[in-house]
């Protein structure tokens, strides 16, 4: 039997495909490599933020955690686990990804995943500043997430001074 074409193409057409296929693979995994490099160093901006925060929500001013040490002693202590995970610090981005904010020092906060996530939730999402005197103004009504925890007897941990 004999193939279409002279072997030679064909050999070079294999090779060629080849070569595309090492290009795509390398491609990806050099993307895998940053997107894991970029959120290491995310994880290192939200934990210096925190920190540089006295640990507390950039919205709400509530005592968050980061470390799946202290989710263990959130359980241990009886709260809910849904406290745990209302309280988890998160990244937020004051200028965002998408409309081309980096992640970098001045352009990260920390905030608790509920106010993180109460401003995105929103079809039209609050600029930083405007959820933060939003969730300030709740806070005061006692109609935020310190209502929601003093229901299940929380208030006095999560409010105290760290």
């Amino acid at each position: 039997m004999r193939s279409h074409g002279s072997p030679g193409l064909a050999r070079a057409g294999a090779s060629s495909r080849g070569a595309s296929v090492t290009d795509v693979a390398h491609s990806l995994l050099t993307k895998s490599n940053e997107r894991t490099l970029a959120m290491g160093s995310l994880k290192r901006i939200r934990r210096r933020k925190m920190m540089a925060q006295g640990g507390r929500c950039y919205y709400c001013g509530l005592q968050m955690w980061d470390d799946a040490a202290e989710t263990a002693s959130f359980q241990r202590n009886n709260h809910t686990k849904r406290t745990p995970r209302a309280l988890r610090c998160t990244a937020e981005h004051l200028h965002a990804r998408s409309d081309g904010g980096r992640d970098t020092d001045e352009n990260i906060v920390a905030a608790c995943w509920y106010c993180n996530n109460q401003r995105h939730r929103r079809k039209c999402p609050h600029s930083p500043e405007e959820h933060r005197v939003y969730v300030q103004k709740r806070m005061a009504a006692g109609r935020w997430l310190l209502a929601q925890v003093s229901s299940v007897g929380l208030t006095a941990i999560l409010s105290r001074p760290s």
